[in-house]
């Protein structure tokens, strides 16, 4: 299996996902709503995956796996992509994706109390580093502390996604898993949009935003990952998304003129270096 394939269907699904705060700062330009713009994003993607998993002929998950699923969906991924796309109201896309980055240090610390599995050194070192990080970029003076909690909060919900999905994924095909998790997801937005007023797509402008978004960095990106993760291992893998906060960073400033201040690149940089050591603690 040619190794540089893995790494350039990897490096794509970086790209893929990197688009996403700007799939989600075009919508608010266009009015849209947050629950209004992931119901539409989760309900394509989750007809998408479902009409494959029928064409495939494969079974939906039964008994305790679905309902893991199913929560995993309705509460962990409802709850990430909301604190997500809520912080690029009140921060720039790329300090938001920046500290989505914070992850695999959660990660790291949910395994360890948790799960009571045995951190590394370098791991420790690395929370630290993230941590340090992280103080940069708050910057409570410039007005961004609300979109840096929603941004914290987005990465707290997607550890324990991660760690969760850990435990069942052995059971399901990435196929199946995947259909469960963006329908139940879709359900969750359906019952929210019916709560509110919802300002629903009327232009060209907002239904090409939204399935750009279902498109590009939500089917593309999670099935180039998937691939990519079969070619070159997860460890390879994940040190390759790290460019993925850095993609959002360029196309934030190329597209609408986002700056970031020192503080905030150097506190990106810290994350990101601590990134790529959490990866080196895991290759073994």
């Amino acid at each position: 299996m040619n190794p540089l394939a893995g790494i350039a269907i990897t490096i794509l699904s970086a790209v893929s996902y990197g688009t996403l705060g700007i799939f989600g700062k075009l919508a608010y330009a266009e009015g849209l709503t947050t629950t209004t713009l992931l119901f539409f994003r989760f309900f394509f993607t989750a007809i998408v995956l479902m009409a494959t998993l029928f064409i495939r002929k494969q079974e939906l998950p039964k008994g305790k796996t679905l309902l893991v699923l199913v929560l995993m969906g309705a509460v962990g991924f409802s709850g990430q992509a909301f604190s997500y796309l809520t912080a690029l109201k009140y921060a720039s896309a790329g300090v938001v994706a920046i500290l989505l980055s914070l992850y695999p240090a959660f990660v790291s610390i949910i395994t360890t109390f948790v799960l009571k599995k045995k951190i590394s050194n370098i791991a420790v070192l690395g929370i630290g580093i993230s941590f340090i990080g992280t103080v940069l970029i708050a910057d409570p003076a410039g007005g961004n502390i609300t979109g840096f909690l929603f941004g914290i909060t987005a990465a707290l919900i997607y550890s324990v996604y991660i760690v969760t999905g850990s435990q069942v994924m052995h059971k399901v095909t990435a196929l199946q898993s995947s259909a469960v998790i963006f329908s139940s997801t879709a359900v969750v937005y359906f019952f929210l949009i019916l709560m509110e007023r919802p300002i629903l797509p009327t232009g060209f402008n907002s239904w090409a935003i939204i399935f750009g978004m279902v498109l590009i960095p939500t089917i593309l990106a999670s099935v180039t990952f998937l691939e990519g993760l079969k070619r070159i291992g997860p460890v390879n893998a994940s040190l390759i998304s790290t460019i993925e906060p850095l993609v959002t960073v360029l196309l934030s400033f190329l597209i609408f003129g986002e700056k970031l201040g020192v503080k905030t690149i150097l506190g990106g940089a810290l994350i990101l270096g601590a990134v790529v050591m959490f990866t080196a603690s895991n290759k073994k």
